[in-house]
């Protein structure tokens, strides 16, 4: 097993040539993995964001209810 890696790992050093456009889409690939793991294993999954703007006329307690601390 180990032979095989090892081998394997000797063969990744040879040159190849990527055209400019595979360098790029790889790039935006390993971009976009990058922001769904991010996402997957964020520890806040819930985000909510409460103005009050249009209830400034009204009573404190109604504006508590449209808007609770988490």
């Amino acid at each position: 097993m180990l032979t095989k890696l090892e081998k394997h790992w000797n063969e990744l050093n040879e040159m190849i040539l990527i055209n400019k456009q595979d360098l790029v889409l790889g790039a935006a690939v390993c971009a976009l993995a990058g922001m769904l793991a991010g996402i997957l294993l964020s520890p806040r999954k819930t985000m909510r964001i409460c103005t009050n703007h249009y209830a400034a006329g009204s009573d404190p307690e109604a504006q508590e209810a449209e808007c609770p601390e988490d």
